[in-house]
């Protein structure tokens, strides 16, 4: 139809296509069709060429079915690789608000009462949630946009929160811990969250290590 609308406005001299002709055997092929008019005072010749491409198309789409194979993977061994990722961090913060839930617990039942042990480990346990909550955030975020959130953030204070996370567990390895660090911040381009977790395992490493 638009080589016919081509021929009857006489606007352009060339057509091209992708067409799609059933041969003897009755299978489909495709194939570019190209058709150059060339008019003069004796008529309008119309040259055509005809070019199979098939086996291109088919290998086209194979490559496409691939790429989408491939996709498909992709997305499964990120979501497995996130998965694990998620139960190793979710591990520490959920470990701290059972230990620091208990503590508090068992302050409160003492007599009298060890109202200031207790609000420590409170506190420990509303610090521990916001941790869990910000990893799982953060996990959320990657499905999704697989993007780290790299911002400013002061590594002091990581450095004291993830210390103070870790309050209980230092304890109870016997250990303690020295900061010798400012009151001016420092500020660091950084993911926090992933940060606070290098930090974590980091103090975590040492007092696995100070029991060997």
């Amino acid at each position: 139809a638009e080589l016919l609308q081509i021929i009857a406005e006489g606007q352009n001299s060339h057509w091209e296509g992708l067409v799609s002709l059933m041969v003897a055997d009755g299978s489909i092929k495709q194939a570019i069709c190209g058709v150059t008019l060339v008019r003069g005072i004796d008529g309008t010749r119309a040259f055509t060429h005809l070019s199979d491409i098939t086996e291109r198309e088919q290998t086209r789409a194979q490559l496409l079915e691939a790429r989408e194979e491939l996709s498909r993977a992709n997305r499964a061994l990120t979501v497995g690789a996130l998965s694990m990722s998620l139960v190793h961090d979710l591990g520490q913060p959920i470990s701290s608000i059972a230990m620091d839930a208990t503590v508090g617990q068992r302050s409160l039942s003492r007599t009298p009462i060890d109202s200031a042990t207790a609000s420590k480990a409170l506190d420990r346990v509303a610090s521990s949630a916001r941790r869990a909550a910000d990893l799982l955030h953060r996990t959320r975020e990657q499905a999704v946009r697989r993007e780290r959130s790299v911002e400013s953030t002061d590594l002091c204070e990581v450095v004291r929160v993830s210390t103070g996370l870790l309050e209980h567990e230092i304890r109870l390895q016997g250990c303690s811990v020295s900061l010798d660090i400012g009151d001016q911040p420092t500020p660091v381009m950084a993911d926090k969250v992933e940060l606070q977790q290098v930090m974590i395992n980091l103090i975590l490493n040492a007092l696995s290590a100070s029991r060997d």
